[in-house]
């Protein structure tokens, strides 16, 4: 099926059938089924575990605002997943129970404006320079106002993969007529403004020995600490993750699929990615988790968007 089409019939799904549903019932069903194969659940794959589960949910959504001052009884989990993980080198699978705690009771006051893409390139031109964005060709509240150009990737800048290589007016306006919020209950994208823009198409190899075409860094910064850094290779041809620690060492992971198994010499630049990486999720005192993703082309970093939610809490990391 053409990948706008069923985007767009699990958005349709979610905004007008499951509307009704409160966040953690969402949540917790959306989790509970998507662990189901997973051989793996933190309070067993039963009905009675999935009632379990939206009472939690229940509990961390009465704490909304300040997880880390309300939780009295246990750390943020995100904490104790990173606890876990430098004492292992492995994401723990409670990593995404960890992300659905941010998500209901964890509200950074700069989160609508980081998750947002335009307002995130004017939050990383104020706090570490206009060199590390992509060059913005055009921007608009419209489909109509953008033109199609060559060499651009057309996007939506309040939501999540909602991106065009060329312009397609059509669907450019269901998304700019959308509500992101709606497909994975991420507070930070509701109500944000919806608007069009393309910025320059990027082209080159992250270090001669790679794999061909772009390769995406997405550098997990755990109170202001950088943790990890996912790599996505050959996306549209092949699609393989691989994960590093920030010393360069490959650790063994995987995300949903198989990983790229191979060692990848350290590119030009990595240090300087993890240190602006740092230094912008350091910038807000409130942030105890964030994921900045970024591009290095021949030694020049440019930074593209953030997350405090990694698939909405739905990713499944596999040795």
């Amino acid at each position: 099926m053409n990948k706008y089409i069923s985007e767009r019939l699990r958005y349709l799904a979610c905004r007008y059938l499951l509307f009704w549903l409160p966040d953690t019932w969402f949540l917790s069903l959306n989790y509970f089924f998507y662990h189901l194969g997973s051989g793996w659940h933190r309070l067993s794959v039963t009905p009675w575990g999935l009632a379990r589960l939206r009472r939690e949910f229940l509990a961390w959504e009465a704490h909304e605002s300040d997880i880390a001052a309300h939780l009295t009884d246990q750390r943020p989990l995100i904490d104790q997943v990173f606890e876990e993980f430098d004492r292992t080198q492995v994401l723990p699978p409670s990593f995404d129970l960890a992300i659905m705690q941010l998500m209901l009771a964890a509200r950074p006051a700069a989160g609508p404006q980081l998750a947002d893409k335009l307002s995130f390139r004017a939050e990383v031109e104020r706090i570490l320079g206009s060199e590390f964005l992509v060059p913005l060709l055009q921007e608009s509240d419209s489909a109509e106002g953008l033109q199609p150009q060559e060499e651009a990737v057309f996007k939506a800048s309040h939501g999540c993969g909602w991106n065009q290589f060329e312009l397609q007016r059509s669907w450019m306006k269901r998304w700019l007529s959308s509500d992101f919020y709606w497909v994975s209950r991420e507070w930070t994208y509701r109500g944000l403004r919806p608007r069009a823009l393309a910025e320059q198409k990027l082209k080159g190899q992250t270090h001669p020995d790679w794999p061909e075409g772009l390769t995406d860094f997405k550098v997990f910064v755990h109170r202001g600490k950088a943790k990890l850094i996912q790599l996505n290779l050959q996306r549209h041809s092949g699609h393989r993750t691989a994960y590093y620690s920030p010393d360069w060492k490959r650790l063994d992971m995987a995300l949903n699929f198989e990983g790229w198994k191979k060692n990848l010499s350290k590119p030009q630049g990595i240090d300087l990615l993890l240190e602006i990486s740092e230094k912008l999720a350091r910038s807000y005192s409130d942030i105890l988790f964030i994921r900045i993703d970024a591009y290095i082309v021949k030694g020049l970093i440019y930074l593209g968007e953030c997350t405090f939610h990694p698939g909405g809490g739905n990713m499944r990391f596999l040795k």
